[in-house]
């Protein structure tokens, strides 16, 4: 991606953990964007909002490992589908 090349942190929002955008994203958030961007602001302000430094959110986010994250999804989606059979 041409944002990872520029040294940037990509944070997606996809309803597919499948798609390019899910896998090659420093952090993606499965949901619809209509749902996702209330519950995003809404954490942000109870971790401190505008007082919580960039450093602090990067360190955040350079720990967070977006692999894991997808597989936990895709683990989940598999046995919410299962439960319903």
């Amino acid at each position: 991606m041409a944002l990872k090349t520029m040294g940037k942190t990509i944070i997606a929002i996809d309803l597919n953990p499948l798609s390019r955008t899910s896998k090659a994203s420093d952090v993606t958030i499965v949901d619809d964007v209509v749902r996702a961007l209330p519950r995003i602001i809404h954490h942000i302000k109870s971790v401190g909002g505008e007082k919580t430094s960039k450093n602090a959110m990067m360190k955040d986010i350079d720990a967070f490992d977006n692999t894991k994250n997808l597989s936990k999804i895709l683990e989940r989606m598999q046995n919410e589908a299962i439960s319903r059979f």
